[in-house]
């Protein structure tokens, strides 16, 4: 109970990382006169990447052992495709916490935003983590 609701907030946290680029397309349509430098913007770019690969990995996680037979004999070669993303998050991750502190250093953005970045990069350090207790972080077959 204790690993699914971790696993819920996780999730959670990563689906309010879709606000990002909505806000952006909202500015855009808008005309909004607001200047935002590359730098944040790359910030969060790089978040959301992190984020989409820890995601695309739940949904194939999830389609890949929607056939429990298919597991029993081997490892699905989709399964060994897919435990590759969790790696590459795990490098964006530390490009992540280099971003977090460099937010909180140069005062981009207001506090509340920098606060949900500093919980994106937690909730995904919580999440490698997770994958590491489960064996999933990795080529541990």
């Amino acid at each position: 109970m204790v690993h699914l609701t971790i696993l819920v907030i996780i999730l959670l946290v990563f689906v309010s990382v879709v606000r990002w680029p909505l806000s952006a397309l909202a500015r855009k349509i808008c005309r909004s006169k607001e200047e935002i430098s590359l730098a944040p913007r790359s910030i969060r770019w790089t978040a959301g990447i992190m984020v989409t690969f820890f995601i695309v990995f739940l949904i194939g996680l999830l389609l890949v052992f929607k056939d429990p037979f298919e597991v029993m004999f081997g490892v699905p070669a989709a399964l060994k495709l897919l435990l590759i993303l969790p790696l590459l998050a795990g490098v964006m991750a530390v490009v992540v916490l280099f971003f977090t502190l460099w937010v909180w250093i140069k005062g981009y953005w207001t506090v509340c935003a920098r606060v949900h970045y500093t919980l994106v990069f937690l909730a995904a350090i919580a999440f490698i983590w997770f994958l590491h207790y489960w064996n999933l972080l990795g080529f541990q077959y």
